[in-house]
């Protein structure tokens, strides 16, 4: 059997890094050299073997990407499902999709 191609057609983009929220801040941070890589200051990190990372923005709340019907449920939301569906509204929104 032969192998078979495989294609991937990026549509839309939707980060949420530590260089920023949306397209356009993450695109600027970039281009500008910054470094997402800082030491950690929310949280006591003496145990952890390095007090550094790329952490999210200040302020970051997925309630603000959100459409207003779907915002109580954000309530129940652990971090890292918040930070998923904010990239993937970001994402849907880049490709023009509704």
């Amino acid at each position: 059997m032969g192998r078979s191609a495989t294609h991937v057609v990026i549509t839309g983009l939707g980060p949420v890094c530590g260089l920023g929220v949306g397209l356009e801040p993450f695109w600027q941070a970039l281009t500008a050299g910054t470094s997402a890589i800082r030491r950690i200051d929310r949280f006591e990190t003496g145990s952890f073997g390095c007090p550094f990372a790329s952490l999210l923005p200040e302020g970051f709340d997925v309630r603000t990407l959100v459409p207003k019907s779907f915002r109580k449920g954000t309530k129940v939301m652990a971090r890292d499902i918040e930070i998923a569906v904010g990239g993937a509204l970001l994402a849907v929104t880049d490709a023009g999709l509704k």
